[in-house]
């Protein structure tokens, strides 16, 4: 099982330079710490910024913390098989 733990606000992150999320390297941003993985054995560790800290938070709470994420491009176009063709009139 992946677990994501946010701890906002936390003197850990005061030592990353950039947000492992948006990549931001603004100093004093960087001021949440996430950790990705198994629990007690997380396979990311890393400082997020303030505003991707607020976001994650943000989704929590308004979507309640037993997640499953699944994210996907939209698709823009009709491929050739969605295409069709108008009958000309008789």
């Amino acid at each position: 099982m992946t677990v994501v733990r946010l701890k906002r606000h936390a003197p850990e992150a005061q030592s990353s330079t950039h947000c492992a999320v948006c990549g931001t390297v603004r100093p004093g941003q960087v001021t949440d710490h996430v950790q990705v993985g198994t629990p007690g054995a997380p396979q990311y560790d890393e400082g997020v910024c303030e505003s991707c800290g607020a976001v994650l938070d943000r989704v929590v709470d308004r979507y309640g913390a037993n997640l499953n994420v699944t994210i996907e491009e939209a698709q823009h176009e009709a491929s050739d098989r969605e295409r069709t063709i108008p009958r000309k009139a008789a």
